[in-house]
């Protein structure tokens, strides 16, 4: 009992420390269960390699997440220039209530003015590394995801025998119809998403 609840500790302890590449994966391969039936449908009716059909899919959900970006972006964009025309009002807004703030509560500011710099800088500093770190996760995530799901759509057959081959002969065909299951109710999950995405 007691080592299984280590062995339970250490196995949730490493899924922590490695959620982004276990999300990655998973993400990946639900990508290529998604894309699975499309390289078969195109290989078969049109003679496509799913290599030559897996990376126009790729580029294509690239080139989607692109634009979406460059409209998110431009979105974004506009509403800085908003912010920005707005700050001289905000900040004269401030000033005046900083002034009273001097003026009701002398003690509190002088404290404040000898810590404002070095918190602010601190706090800067802080949310600079965090953002740095998010994105660089973020991206690395996707890195591995991409690849996963690449590889995993091209090879998706020998794959999925080497999976079924770590389980025992007498057990294959349960192995197959469950794994026919996930696929299929995986694939629909991931359209759902999408849908709802779009929407």
């Amino acid at each position: 009992m007691g080592l299984s609840l280590i062995l339970c500790l250490i196995g949730l302890y490493i899924f922590y420390v490695s959620r982004t590449l276990f999300l990655s994966a998973l993400i990946g391969v639900g990508v290529a269960t998604v894309t699975h039936p499309l390289l078969t449908r195109l290989e078969k009716k049109y003679g496509v390699t799913r290599l030559f059909g897996a990376l126009a899919i790729v580029l294509g959900v690239l080139s989607i997440a692109s634009l979406m970006f460059i409209l998110v972006g431009s979105i974004v964009t506009e509403q800085v220039d908003s912010l920005y025309e707005k700050i001289p009002g905000i900040v004269e807004s401030w000033n005046g209530r900083w002034q009273s703030l001097k003026e009701q509560y002398p003690n509190l500011s002088e404290a404040l003015k000898k810590t404002q710099p070095a918190g602010l800088a601190k706090s800067t500093v802080g949310l600079m590394v965090v953002l740095v770190n998010n994105m660089t996760e973020l991206m690395s995530g996707l890195s591995v995801g991409a690849v996963i799901a690449l590889f995993t759509s091209i090879n998706s057959e020998y794959y999925y025998q080497g999976l079924v081959n770590l389980f025992p002969k007498n057990k294959e065909n349960k192995v197959k119809k469950t794994l026919k299951t996930m696929s299929q109710t995986l694939t629909k999950w991931f359209n759902a998403q999408l849908i709802d995405m779009l929407l």
